[in-house]
């Protein structure tokens, strides 16, 4: 999956980091890349049968943004969701059916998350 999205979206520009899935479960944080161990970790808790591969590919495609595009330092402070990092992740085409699963996904397993904004910024 990490190959195909980064030959498809990132022209192959992607180094691959280690891959994984996280120890626990995880409803809200549905994945994370570190930069300090190179390593992109996605919510066990997507690891179902249930789970639509397209959701896993966009949790995976957003993560691959956040090595593709390091934060940038504003007054001090890291700044990882920019404009110009949410016009990319618009680019996945399958953003919107993904972002409205695992919202339904996450209300399901008793949490709460703030509706997630799918227009363009900046």
């Amino acid at each position: 999956m990490f190959d195909r999205i980064n030959d498809e979206f990132f022209g192959g520009g992607v180094p691959r980091p280690r891959l994984g899935w996280t120890l626990r479960d995880s409803w809200r944080t549905h994945g994370h890349y570190d930069p300090a161990h190179g390593t992109i970790a996605i919510s066990r808790s997507l690891d179902t049968p249930e789970t639509p591969a397209y959701v896993v590919e966009f949790v995976l495609y957003h993560e691959m943004l956040h090595v593709a595009m390091p934060a940038e330092i504003r007054d001090g402070r890291h700044m990882h969701h920019t404009a110009r990092f949410r016009r990319a992740e618009a680019a996945q085409p399958r953003m919107a059916d993904a972002v409205a699963w695992l919202e339904t996904f996450s209300r399901k397993n008793g949490t709460r998350r703030k509706r997630r904004r799918l227009t363009r910024r900046g």
